[in-house]
């Protein structure tokens, strides 16, 4: 096979179904999902820490937060994702990611993260409306040094082989990775990114 992509879960906004710290651990220690955002954007810090403690130390490594950049020093490991209403923290963490939602910002941001997300590549599962558009990465970028790029919006592990003939080197899911059983959802990743 080709390639593997790097996997990222980012999670729902509000509380997931059941016991959301759980299936983050199971995510994660399947060797299947390479790192879970936790993008809270109505929580507290207080909150955000909370789930982060409850997926465990041995797990920080495995997370990055979109928010509340004060908890970067409380949970040595995580990382940082950005965007261009969010500015990166002062202080670099472990791993630095932003959104990018154009070739052009992607090319802006360089190398300054460990990776960057592009999106929408497809039609949003989780956000009703956001239509994808058309980025192959390979022509966008023939001459640019940039950031990895991680496909986002309506990805599911179906798209694995588009993604890499398009020229991405990962893929971030929401809604498929929510919606479908985590045993379906983690069989399907195994099918398509080994």
């Amino acid at each position: 096979m080709a390639d593997k992509l790097l996997t990222v879960v980012i999670t729902m906004p509000d509380n997931a179904p059941g016991d959301e710290a759980e299936r983050i651990r199971l995510m994660l220690g399947s060797g299947m999902i390479d790192r879970v955002h936790i993008r809270k954007p109505d929580w507290s810090a207080e909150r955000i820490g909370a789930l982060i403690r409850a997926v465990g130390p041995e797990m920080y490594r495995c997370l990055s937060i979109h928010s509340c950049p004060e908890l970067l020093e409380a949970y040595p490991g995580v990382g940082y994702h950005f965007s261009a209403s969010r500015p990166a923290p002062v202080q670099r963490p472990a791993v630095l990611s932003r959104s990018c939602h154009t070739p052009e910002e992607v090319c802006l941001t360089g190398a300054e993260c460990d990776y960057v997300t592009l999106s929408p590549v497809f039609d949003s599962i989780s956000k009703h409306g956001y239509r994808a558009a058309v980025f192959d990465i390979r022509k966008e970028y023939a001459a640019t040094r940039t950031a990895l790029t991680v496909a986002l919006g309506g990805v599911k592990p179906e798209h694995f082989g588009e993604l890499r003939s398009r020229g991405y080197r990962g893929a971030a899911m929401l809604g498929h990775a929510w919606t479908t059983p985590l045993q379906e959802f983690l069989n399907q990743l195994k099918c398509y990114n080994s």
